[in-house]
């Protein structure tokens, strides 16, 4: 009888761990993740020792070899995107694989780029990135937006003194001319389920292990997730897993076994989220948790503020928008509040280059104009518009030979100046001065031809 007992149980556990394991398949295929994003790898934007760098990391598997520097110049290419009117011509100035064989890792190096915003797109064609068991069949593509490089929000107006804001931003820009960017949040809830005794509700010591799953949920514009676990010590837990958008629910999901949250042992996930093009476009770190009472507190989905998870769209606005209205301050603030270098801070007029725009009266608009043309360190002036400007006398557009740049690009963007303007300050200037897409109704005069380049420029008498 014993034996026969036993059997039947055994049959019936057997029975039932298949009838499991049908469900658990049929599952996957009903509920299996959408197909991986067509890009095979990731990529993160970050400003370091005032230099532009774009970081490419593979997926798994995917090991780089070396670089190909003979390619570089030909298969690869920064362009902005549209019809943006460029003051720089962006660079790729270095391009370099991580010395280990294992690496999976590519750093581009991207020079000055245009203060005003600009959306660039790099093209790395086939041939450039030599892979140890991977064949590249179609172009790379890195999109980016100049601000994405801009200095952070808490680096800016926290960690800087007034006096270095003074005289690097607010020397040069009013606090209306200072925009922030407050992106969107894209990862918009969390949830953990921790169970502390498994699947069971055995309070043994033996009992099966601990069972914690994480679902993250995002908007769609989100096509991969990958997640890490680490200690307080910062000791790996779970290495990075690569995640891809489920078709049961909008979001991403993950399970791991054995971690400790119900007693002292704090953890911290680590989620980042990347678009269609690979790029990084949000991240967020918690420390999983339960409740009080362990016998039901332990599905927690708090760790998003809902003001955080309503942010899904950019808040673009300017310095001065942020001092008025404490609404938007609080905003950005919540939204936020560990990571305010996420918000960037951008302003097109620095030491070197000045915007004339349409934005004051006549007179208010030559005062500009006279301040970036008798400002020897300005090397750029562009108009962000087409102007029409009557200029009280005769001006002299000309630089130092001990200028820091031998080179003055003046973009007109359609302007008419009325007035008679000379460019160079004599035969001994040897600056090149470059002059784009503008009118003039009066005579230009150049003291060195050879160093005037017109583009697109028409002038009443040209000597």
């Amino acid at each position: 009888m014993l034996r026969q007992a036993y059997k039947s149980i055994s049959s019936k556990f057997l029975l039932n761990l298949v009838l499991i394991m049908s469900f658990v398949m049929v599952q996957a295929v009903l509920f299996s993740s959408e197909a991986k994003a067509a890009v095979p790898y990731t990529y993160t934007l970050e400003r370091e020792d005032n230099s532009n760098i774009i970081k490419i990391t593979f997926d798994e598997g995917i090991y780089v070899d070396s670089i190909n520097n003979s390619q570089i110049t030909s298969r690869v290419r920064i362009a902005a995107a549209g019809s943006a009117v460029l003051m720089r011509t962006p660079t790729i100035v270095e391009m370099n694989a991580v010395n280990s064989i294992d690496s999976n890792e590519v750093e581009i190096v991207v020079g000055d780029l245009d203060p005003d915003i600009i959306n660039y797109e790099i093209t790395i064609q086939p041939g450039v990135i030599v892979f140890d068991k991977y064949t590249q069949l179609s172009n790379f593509k890195i999109a980016f937006s100049s601000s994405e490089f801009a200095d952070g929000f808490e680096d800016v107006f926290i960690k800087k003194s007034a006096s270095d804001i003074n005289d690097n931003i607010l020397k040069y820009n009013a606090p209306r001319d200072v925009n922030v960017f407050i992106p969107k949040r894209y990862i918009t809830k969390i949830e953990t389920i921790h169970k502390y005794n498994g699947v069971s509700n055995s309070t043994k010591s033996n009992a099966a292990p601990k069972l914690t799953n994480i679902d993250i949920l995002t908007l769609d514009d989100v096509k991969k997730v990958i997640v890490d676990i680490t200690d307080s010590r910062d000791r790996v837990i779970m290495e990075s897993k690569i995640l891809e958008r489920r078709s049961d629910f909008k979001g991403f999901t993950l399970g791991q076994a054995g971690l400790n949250i119900d007693t002292s042992t704090k953890y911290k996930v680590n989620i980042n989220a990347y678009d269609e093009n690979g790029k990084l476009v949000d991240k967020r770190s918690i420390v999983p948790r339960i409740g009080s009472d362990k016998t039901k507190d332990f599905i927690i989905n708090d760790y998003i503020d809902s003001k955080s998870s309503s942010s899904k769209s950019d808040k673009n606005v300017t310095l001065y928008d942020l001092m008025k209205d404490l609404k938007t301050l609080n905003y950005a603030l919540t939204n936020f509040n560990e990571e305010l270098n996420l918000i960037k801070v951008a302003y097109s007029n620095t030491r070197d280059y000045r915007v004339i725009r349409n934005n004051g009266s006549a007179s208010d608009i030559l005062n500009v104009l006279a301040d970036a043309i008798n400002d020897d360190d300005v090397r750029y002036i562009k108009f962000d518009s087409a102007l029409n400007i009557t200029l009280p006398q005769n001006i002299t557009i000309s630089r130092p030979n001990d200028f820091d740049s031998n080179h003055v690009l003046i973009e007109g963007n359609g302007t008419t100046i009325n007035g008679n303007i000379t460019i160079g300050g004599g035969s001994g200037d040897t600056n090149t001065y470059e002059l784009r897409n503008m009118t003039i109704r009066g005579t230009l005069t150049r003291t060195n031809p050879s160093r005037c380049i017109l583009t697109n420029v028409q002038a009443t008498t040209i000597n």
